[in-house]
């Protein structure tokens, strides 16, 4: 926060001053009792003008212990000194709030929330779940602390408490939120303590939302560990079925099980004629197997790539020009070839979960897909 911000709330404080002096029903001198409870705001306020924030705050707090009718400006100080990062100013102001036992319902409410956001700013996340539970248990569909829970639940992989706050979510916005709680459901079934009961996660997680990338990635995986190699081919030929593009992946993923799948690829090569999934195939075969194995898959696939970025990661596999090869091969560690389509961040490799906006399978190629 800059000066500015400081001194419009300066004004403020001014202003509820002016309105608490001229709202009293009389303003005689022996009213020395209102006189002396806001001596500590005329304090607070030329500590801040002379840029002596801590003694500021303490003055400030004894006026919001004394007065309700303060809250809301001390609701906003809390704010303002949270979004300049010093967020234990910030807690000892909302903590100093809630300690008043005359607090009125509706600013208990609004100062747990903002309690809960210092915490959560401060990364005492445990702290902040329980306030927002606070907040939830007044008024169970507030939107932001239903947020802000579901937000928590997932950085620390309480993924049971995720999905519960999830449904709450779902009702409150009334939103398909089917393929998020897929997601969570697949990173359940890895905590599961068996290998069915994680495949029998897994399965769920399908019959919730079949276009779930991650629960086709997870279930080829656990085929292939098992030497299952025909049944990690119908679970791509699966893939293909619900999630086209998807099928792109699997040479990302399983690099060194690229002959066993050779067959169901050549499918969804066939069926998709998916440009990225013909590049990233061939570089693992190159990889895996050397640059004339690649050109053999190249020939099969009778591969001949359009558009300037399928042409440079094409160069990077196979170019007669050393130089331009290297240049290109240097560019393609750096290529963003992922961008979600909710926010529109760039990654450079395929994720799950947005690193930015926070949503599930919303991560997709860049490249274009046929």
């Amino acid at each position: 926060m800059n000066e500015l911000t400081l001194i419009a709330l300066v004004v403020v404080l001014f202003i509820f001053l002016w309105s608490f002096w001229y709202q009293q029903p009389n303003h005689d001198i022996d009213t020395q009792t209102d006189d002396e409870r806001l001596t500590p705001l005329l304090r607070g306020i030329n500590y801040l003008l002379n840029d002596d924030p801590e003694h500021a705050l303490q003055e400030l707090l004894q006026v919001a212990r004394m007065r309700t009718e303060t809250a809301e400006v001390y609701l906003a100080l809390g704010d303002m000194f949270r979004n300049k990062g010093e967020i234990g100013r910030a807690i000892r102001i909302h903590q100093s709030l809630l300690a008043r036992p005359d607090l009125a319902s509706r600013l208990i409410l609004e100062t747990s929330l903002a309690l809960a956001k210092d915490y959560q700013s401060a990364g005492f996340l445990d702290r902040a779940i329980q306030q927002y539970q606070k907040v939830l248990h007044t008024q169970w569909n507030h939107l932001f602390a239903l947020q802000a829970s579901l937000r928590i639940y997932e950085q620390t992989a309480n993924w049971q408490k995720a999905m519960a706050c999830l449904a709450l979510l779902a009702q409150v916005e009334k939103k398909d939120m089917s393929l998020h709680l897929a997601y969570l459901t697949v990173e359940d079934a890895h905590l599961a303590k068996t290998s069915q009961n994680k495949i029998n996660g897994i399965h769920a997680a399908i019959q919730i939302n079949p276009t779930c990338q991650h629960a086709w990635i997870c279930l080829i995986q656990i085929a292939l560990n098992l030497k299952h190699h025909q049944l990690a081919q119908q679970h791509v030929l699966s893939f293909l079925k619900y999630v086209p593009h998807g099928t792109a992946l699997v040479p990302i993923f399983f690099p060194n099980a690229i002959n066993e799948l050779h067959e169901a690829l050549l499918q969804c090569w066939q069926d998709t004629k998916s440009e990225t999934l013909a590049l990233n195939w061939m570089e693992a075969v190159k990889e895996k197997s050397g640059e004339k194995h690649m050109l053999d898959l190249r020939d099969q696939l009778k591969f001949e790539p359009n558009g300037l970025a399928t042409h440079l990661r094409y160069i990077a596999l196979h170019s007669s020009n050393t130089s331009l090869q290297q240049q290109t091969q240097a560019w393609k560690k750096k290529a963003t070839n992922y961008h979600c389509h909710t926010c529109g961040i760039r990654v450079l490799t395929m994720r799950w979960q947005c690193p930015q906006c926070h949503q599930w399978g919303t991560i997709e190629s860049l490249l274009n897909e046929v």
